[in-house]
């Protein structure tokens, strides 16, 4: 009991006793997805690295968003579609939305400046599958984001630490949610009015950050998370692809490009 108040006592020390900044997250869409798993997961690893930058992260009910006072530090995480995105966006431009399930092409995708993809295209999923069995003939593989199974970049324990929290297995969708408030947080660490930043194109695209994949990631001008891919045959991972490949299949005459 005495070594646990010391510490709090430190911790009040260091922050000059402060009360803590609260950064508000908002989730948009069913709490029985691996979406809002993903959020929990990310809000907890925040919260942990909050403790020592006098940062909490909360979740705030959607019926309270317009009661937010400070939007430079608040976020949507939306697993919604693209049109109920869409109409996000219009109703709050100062807010930073992450898209969270995959959107069919990016020509199907709203053109806001302020919905960031932490996800491809399920276009771009394809051509990746096809492009793999192309050149692996007679095999079944096909592109993911992420898997239980993967080990390297200190994924393993990404995967365990979920799997203890949640009970489940992590999954693109949890993945793409736990990415989305991982960004904000990294991005909160070292910005005052992180939501302001993320809603600036040109720096968005200088962003970069660690979402365990063993190089740094970061958005292109249609505001898509950049990020390799794996190749998963019966529950194994086969293949890792990288970014520059999967640049390659894009279509970049998109009508929608922010910078």
């Amino acid at each position: 009991m005495l070594r646990s108040f010391t510490i709090i006592c430190l911790i009040f020390l260091l922050t000059g006793g402060a009360v803590a900044k609260e950064l508000n997250i908002i989730f948009d869409g069913s709490k029985e997805t691996d979406a809002w798993l993903g959020l929990l997961q990310g809000i907890k690893e925040a919260n942990t690295q909050g403790k020592f930058l006098n940062l909490q992260y909360i979740i705030v009910d959607f019926s309270r968003l317009a009661d937010i006072q400070d939007k430079s530090s608040t976020i949507i995480v939306s697993a919604r579609s693209a049109r109920r995105n869409s109409e996000l966006a219009t109703k709050y431009p100062s807010i930073p939305i992450f898209s969270v399930i995959p959107s069919s092409s990016v020509q199907s995708r709203p053109c806001a400046k302020n919905i960031l993809y932490t996800r491809p295209s399920s276009q771009v999923m394809k051509k990746v599958t096809t492009l793999w069995r192309a050149e692996h003939l007679n095999r079944n593989g096909h592109a993911r984001l992420w898997h239980y199974t993967f080990k390297k970049y200190a994924a393993a324990q990404l995967n365990k630490r979920f799997k203890k929290t949640t009970g489940k297995s992590m999954s693109d969708e949890s993945w793409s949610s736990w990415a989305a408030v991982k960004l904000f947080s990294d991005v909160a660490a070292k910005n005052a009015n992180p939501s302001t930043l993320l809603l600036n194109p040109q720096k968005t695209s200088t962003l970069a950050f660690d979402g365990q994949k063993g190089v740094d990631l970061n958005f292109n001008s249609e505001l898509e998370l950049l990020q390799p891919m794996l190749i998963i045959d019966n529950e194994i991972i086969v293949s890792e692809i990288s970014i520059e490949k999967i640049n390659a299949l894009r279509d970049m005459n998109s009508h929608c490009k922010t910078n």
